[in-house]
């Protein structure tokens, strides 16, 4: 499924897009990172997963729905959910981990059941501080 996310993260244009539709979406916050937008005529929309709208007006998303109705039989619903995908929980999981071990260099991490754990030392502005971080389901 897709990562749980705060409050200000695009999940319903995630849920939409893992079902392979497109969406419009404004363009700020997380729909920045989560929506590859139409950038081309409309049938450029096969490389896209859906448009952004760039204020919020009544104008601008008439003019966004307007790209969209345009641009809808373009759009491809297995790339669309295969970005989606990029989202989910497991691949979060899967490259925190893979952060977590290029921070701790030599260090071993410790990986218990489902949950990997390391300890290293941060740099932090005139002083090391110790931190732990873990990663993984606790389940």
């Amino acid at each position: 499924g897709i990562a749980e996310v705060p409050p200000s993260w695009p999940r319903a244009a995630l849920e939409a897009q893992a079902c392979g539709r497109p969406v419009i979406a404004f363009a700020r916050g997380g729909a920045r990172e989560t929506v590859r937008p139409l950038s081309g005529p409309p049938d450029s929309a096969a490389r896209a997963t859906g448009l952004w709208f760039d204020a919020q007006t009544p104008d601008s998303l008439a003019a966004a729905v307007a790209r969209f109705e345009d641009a809808e039989p373009w759009f491809d619903a297995k790339l669309i959910r295969s970005h989606a995908e990029r989202f989910s929980s497991a691949r979060f999981r899967d490259e925190f981990q893979r952060e977590v071990q290029a921070l701790a260099d030599d260090r071993q991490p410790v990986l218990t059941g489902n949950r990997l754990s390391v300890e290293f030392r941060v740099r932090a502005p005139g002083r090391f501080r110790r931190v732990r971080a873990s990663a993984g389901s606790s389940r």
